[in-house]
């Protein structure tokens, strides 16, 4: 899995990338206009990832545009991820692209999940329709992105609170009509990643299958926080869902 999807890792220590690739005043500009190493207040220059698992960031042809670094201990962050260049902008790309668009095209279905491991989990389950975003939340740009493959998009996040309200979030903006815009309920407090490596890959597919219209969730989470069963809640409940 690591050879297929290229995964490496950042060794601890301040210069292993400085050291090898920045003998020169050139490189170094080379290395600081990729974002792989930074420059002190004091001039001097450190790598930016550090005993972290790489996972490399390619655009939709499959250029190496950027990285994500997952830390293996404690650290903060727990993901880095490249700062923005002038080829690597977080608003206009989707990990995963580059592997899925063909499937996607073909299912005419996109999914969008949270992190590179579930994209990754969907690869593994034999399902490798699914892309992420990169340390920003689901915007515009994305939906732009993928509705050049399909019109189906179903967002697959975790089934709590932060997941749901990321969920309504991602498609604050999308253009009514143009999408078929649904929302897998994924098991509380499990992602896909979870679910495939436990073996639980029906139940994974099984979500995708039930996703839900966006509109349809978001009256069903809204119908959620009133009683039903007396007049006056009904009232407001259905007051609540008509602004939707």
């Amino acid at each position: 899995t690591a050879k297929r999807f290229g995964i490496g890792y950042a060794p601890d220590g301040w210069s292993n990338v400085l050291d090898k690739f920045g003998k020169s005043p050139e490189a170094i500009e080379r290395l600081l206009a990729t974002g792989l190493i930074i420059r002190k207040d004091n001039g001097q220059h450190y790598d930016r990832f550090r005993d972290r698992i790489m996972f490399p960031i390619r655009d939709a042809r499959g250029r190496t545009i950027g990285f994500g670094g997952r830390t293996l201990g404690d650290g903060e962050p727990k993901y880095l991820n490249s700062p923005e260049t002038h080829i690597y902008h977080k608003s206009r790309l989707l990990y995963g692209l580059n592997w899925s668009k063909s499937q996607i095209v073909r299912s005419d279905e996109s999914v969008v999940v949270e992190g590179y491991t579930d994209v990754i989990a969907f690869h593994l389950a034999e399902m490798p329709v699914a892309v992420a975003t990169c340390g920003t939340a689901l915007g515009e740009e994305h939906l732009d992105l993928l509705r050049r493959f399909s019109k189906r998009v179903v967002l697959a996040f975790d089934a709590d609170e932060a997941g749901a309200g990321a969920a309504e979030r991602g498609f604050e903006r999308s253009v009514p009509g143009d999408l078929d815009l649904r929302v897998a309920v994924l098991p509380k407090g499990r992602d896909p990643a979870d679910l495939v490596s436990a073996g639980d890959i029906e139940d994974l597919k099984g979500a995708i299958d039930d996703s839900a219209p966006l509109l349809q969730f978001r009256i069903d989470r809204e119908l959620a926080g009133f009683n039903l069963d007396e007049p006056e809640s009904r009232g407001r409940a259905v007051r609540a869902a008509a602004a939707l």
